[in-house]
């Protein structure tokens, strides 16, 4: 551990203790919804055409073990500079000793495990991507990705634990000489014999337990992501190449829709769900140049989101690359560089679940605009717009009449509906829409208009072409990637 450049105050102290302590706490949280999250999924069945289909995949795994290894990283900046011996100086809130120190220490030196579950996470996105590999075949693999980090990562605590290489860093316990400024071993000479007590040789135990291993995951996380655009790259440049637009692929699902049956919304759901999710996910009547469209569609979107995921580790370990090669090349350190590590270094699980997240934020809003526009259109007119014909252009423009709570309901189950693609035909679905226009309250037989009554019967009797309606939660299918 390098000296401070200059002595920092005492309000620069508060600061790198209390900072880290701040952001660790929001980072578990967010790495804690991931995990909840994709456990249940990993538990979750639904009942589909094909039978059972489970929703574990590969991708929900990965994440609660990148999840899992960060919250525990993070529980070590969290501590902060509590387990820090009293006497140790340049250090504000420190009331513990050796044992608490090398306790804390053992949860910060796990940071190298989330790091290399990234690289984990990239050789996920490369194989799925670049290789089109299918679930069946990544589960062939996805044990060595989670054995890698986890062995890693126990190995160095174990090896750290017995070397008593746990000591006061500068605002937490972690890989550090004592005391610090100490003469290690392989420097010594014989005018300037070694003065470590614990930790001794400390920088060769740093290098090769912690950060060369974290440089290698940064080069396979940056080589794959590079493969990954590439390979999304050659896509876009060999779609290009047909003679159709790859526009049109969004009009393939009407075409489909006559010789299935089911409804444009149905047909383009499934029509930009992966190919081996599926019994028959693509209609036979797409072209190969639409389903290559369909295919660059779903690389495209699974590909942004393992840039993000990247983004989310630069965003963590760039601060601690910029620390330490400042300390090795100039032999002191700074408190503004020591802030940023302390600010970003345990935000990681921060950045993971806003990543994590965007695709449902996604969703929602393109849901949100499609209920909106659906309820423009079965909004019935205003009494006094239909019996006064010769009103004036800004009568016509009136707004509607705002939806009553059981026809917001009606609605939140139409567009849920037909996002899961429970909607087995037209009738059905003039069914759910016409239930909208129903009132409230069904009025007495006494009081039923003939025009009422003759509507209703028509409307009854174009429905009864469709069978028995569905149940909402039939012929649902969940993704893993979370990009549907």
């Amino acid at each position: 551990m390098a000296p401070y450049e200059v002595p920092p105050t005492l309000a620069q102290l508060i600061a790198i203790a209390m900072t880290p302590r701040v952001t660790g706490v929001f980072s578990m949280l967010g790495s804690g919804y991931i995990v909840h999250d994709c456990w249940r999924q990993l538990r979750t069945t639904v009942r589909g055409r094909g039978g059972i289909v489970s929703t574990a995949h590969t991708y929900q795994r990965l994440m609660i073990g990148l999840s899992v290894s960060d919250m525990i990283m993070t529980f070590g900046f969290v501590l902060s500079t509590l387990p820090i011996p009293r006497d140790t100086p340049y250090i504000w809130g420190n009331v513990g000793n050796t044992k608490s120190c090398a306790f804390a220490g053992m949860f910060t030196t796990f940071g190298v495990v989330p790091t290399m579950y990234n690289a984990s996470l990239s050789i996920y996105y490369l194989l799925r991507i670049r290789h089109g590999w299918t679930p069946t075949q990544l589960r062939k693999v996805e044990t060595w990705l989670h054995i890698v980090p986890w062995v890693w990562g126990v190995c160095i605590v174990v090896a750290s634990l017995s070397l008593k290489l746990f000591n006061s860093g500068y605002f937490e316990c972690w890989l550090a000489p004592f005391p610090q400024g100490c003469n290690p071993s392989f420097k010594s000479t014989p005018e300037n014999p070694p003065t470590c007590i614990r930790g001794d040789n400390i920088e060769l135990y740093q290098w090769g337990f912690d950060l060369i291993p974290k440089l290698i995951s940064i080069i396979i996380v940056t080589i794959n992501m590079y493969l990954t655009w590439y390979s999304v790259h050659q896509q876009e440049k060999q779609t290009k190449k047909f003679t159709e637009p790859a526009a049109a692929v969004k009009e393939a699902p009407d075409a489909a829709a006559e010789n299935s049956g089911e409804p444009t919304e149905t047909m383009l759901s499934k029509a930009k769900r992966w190919t081996d999710r599926l019994p028959n996910p693509l209609p036979p009547s797409l072209q190969p140049w639409q389903v290559e469209a369909v295919k660059l569609s779903v690389a495209q979107r699974l590909a942004i989101q393992s840039y993000l995921y990247v983004g989310a580790l630069y965003v963590s370990i760039t601060p601690v690359v910029i620390a330490r090669t400042y300390e090795e090349t100039h032999g002191t350190i700074r408190w503004t560089m020591l802030f940023f590590v302390s600010l970003f270094m345990p935000a990681q699980g921060i950045c993971n679940a806003l990543v994590y997240l965007r695709p449902r934020y996604l969703q929602y809003r393109k849901d949100e605009t499609k209920r909106r526009k659906l309820e423009e259109q079965i909004m019935p007119k205003p009494a006094t717009q239909e019996a006064n014909s010769t009103c004036s252009d800004e009568a016509e423009k009136e707004p509607s009449q705002p939806l009553r709570a059981s026809q917001k309901s009606r609605l939140q189950t139409l567009g849920d509906t037909m996002r899961d693609g429970a909607v087995d035909d037209e009738a059905e679905l003039v069914y759910i829409v016409g239930s909208l226009e129903q009132p409230e309250t069904e009025p007495r037989a006494s009081e039923r208009m003939p025009e009422t009554n003759e509507k209703k019967t028509r409307f009854w009797s174009f429905s009864s072409a469709s069978s028995q309606r569905p149940s909402i939660n039939d012929d649902i299918v969940v993704g893993d990637d979370q990009v549907e």
